[in-house]
């Protein structure tokens, strides 16, 4: 070392680095490698290597950064340096948002090491962002598998568990959602020990307790369900998806892929055939679809919804099955004749799944919501909506508890009878002075519409005995409550 060069001292590379990085890291590397067991030559090379990401980040030479994050998987971070583990957590989580932008977008081994031994020190802020910029990435199966066992719901603010408004207003899943459905999908892609699937399945269960408005979770849960061996609670979270999404053709056929009867198995596959959805993303419904028919003895839809299969990849120049035309061969497929209309043959089977989904609800107690033509919807008491089919008038109106059930036979919604239980969770009945302000109000908090305020003639401080329901806001993407009656109301 010349004499103008400082000496290799923790001090003096700590103040050296602010003016000249470069040097500093010089140093600081000749350090380690003549005294590679000295504790402060290391401290100091890792308080450089962090300031070398920044520099690199800030200049967006993420390149740059390979080398570096490969030097700190080979170093040990001693836990109690917690403010030098979240720098380096944040420059992984910079570096993550990089490769996500990229055509490959996989994590490489090194970075993931580094998660791997420091991402139960992140605090919730650096945590929820990582865990989402994270669901955007490929990661390797030992980082899964890591995650998974390290998550804990309880360490994050009530804003992971909302859903996320975009800016034009539409809503998507709450990162705690969107996450949990990125460990799920890798976990069930992959053949991950049973005792993962079985934590993961537990942390699942508790997020769905959590969340405000679950979109996507029972999904999950269908299929936790099936890992270990709990077929039955897999379809019952099926069933309460089926009713948030009826008219959506996976959740029909999701749950066609559970069943053991083949009847049902044909009707729920027809179900989901007679919902909305293009003939790219049912591909593979109807090469299912043609099977659950070909068992059924219904030769005409086996052949048809097997050509719509075969067209539809070749459509898309999409690789073919082996030997796929040694099926027009054989014997029932030459007898069978092809018709076109694959909704129209599917018709009379798909009722049958929707009565089957909808004989599962036995003295359910819900808030009736409305009726809008074949199908009447209400709340339960977890939130989910539900819709089935009712031929018969139904004389309730908006927040009525009733107790509902469905008879197969008859094919109509048999008994709304008022329930005798209080729904507390869903209903607030309640005497206050209501605020108005322009068209809408408040009284405790519960909102009230202008129907409700023009009806009952409300004016500003009058006192009303209400009747509110749960109900969810859009806009503010939360639920609260709405006042659906008033009993009475009192001038100021």
């Amino acid at each position: 070392m010349t004499q103008n060069t400082p000496s290799p001292t923790f001090s003096n590379l700590m103040n050296l680095r602010f003016t000249n990085l470069k040097q500093a890291s010089d140093l600081s590397i000749d350090w380690c490698r003549e005294e590679k067991n000295n504790q402060k030559a290391l401290l100091a090379r890792l308080y450089i290597i962090i300031d070398l990401l920044k520099q690199n980040t800030k200049d967006k030479l993420f390149q740059n950064n390979e080398p570096l994050f490969l030097e700190l998987s080979e170093i040990k971070i001693d836990e109690q340096e917690v403010g030098l583990i979240s720098s380096l957590g944040w420059q992984i989580y910079f570096q993550l948002k990089y490769i996500s932008t990229q055509e490959n977008k996989i994590i490489p081994n090194h970075i993931s090491n580094l998660l791997i031994d420091y991402v139960s020190f992140f605090d919730e802020m650096l945590l929820s962002n990582l865990l989402r910029i994270i669901t955007k990435t490929v990661s390797p199966t030992l980082l899964i598998s890591k995650l998974a066992n390290t998550v804990d719901w309880n360490t994050f603010s009530d804003e992971y568990f909302n859903p996320y408004k975009l800016k034009d207003g539409k809503s998507i899943l709450a990162p705690s959602e969107q996450f949990a459905n990125y460990i799920t999908k890798n976990i069930d892609n992959d053949d991950s020990t049973k005792e993962i699937k079985v934590i993961w399945h537990a942390k699942l269960e508790e997020l769905y307790s959590k969340l405000t408005k679950p979109q996507w979770i029972e999904y999950l849960l269908s299929k936790s369900y099936v890992w270990i061996g709990e077929t039955e609670k897999s379809k019952k979270y099926l069933r309460i998806l089926i009713s948030k999404k009826i008219n959506d053709f996976w959740v029909w056929e999701k749950m066609a892929d559970l069943l053991d009867d083949d009847k049902l198995k044909l009707a729920y596959y027809s179900k989901a055939i007679q919902c909305y959805g293009n003939d790219n993303h049912k591909v593979n419904l109807y090469k299912k679809l043609s099977a659950a028919a070909y068992i059924n003895n219904d030769f005409i839809l086996a052949k048809t919804s097997y050509n719509k299969y075969i067209d539809v990849r070749k459509t898309n120049n999409w690789k073919l099955p082996y030997n796929w035309d040694r099926v027009n061969s054989q014997q029932w497929y030459v007898d069978a004749s092809d018709d076109a209309d694959i909704k129209k043959i599917t018709k009379k089977y798909s009722d049958d799944a929707f009565l089957d989904f909808s004989a599962s609800i036995k003295n359910k107690n819900c808030l009736f919501i409305n009726k809008r033509g074949r199908y009447a919807t209400f709340l339960d008491q977890g939130k989910n909506s539900i819709s089935l089919i009712s031929k018969a008038d139904l004389h309730y109106n908006y927040g009525d508890e009733v107790s509902i059930s469905f008879c197969k036979e008859s094919e109509i919604l048999i008994s709304t009878t008022r329930c005798k239980e209080e729904l507390s969770s869903l209903v607030s009945i309640g005497h206050g002075k209501i605020k108005i302000n322009n068209s809408f109000g408040f009284v405790d908090n519960c909102f009230v519409d202008e129907k409700i305020i023009s009806k009952h003639n409300l004016r500003n401080g009058n006192f009303i005995n209400y009747k509110a329901v749960q109900n969810f806001n859009k806009s503010k993407n939360k639920w609260g409550f709405k006042v659906v009656e008033i009993t009475n109301s009192v001038n100021k």
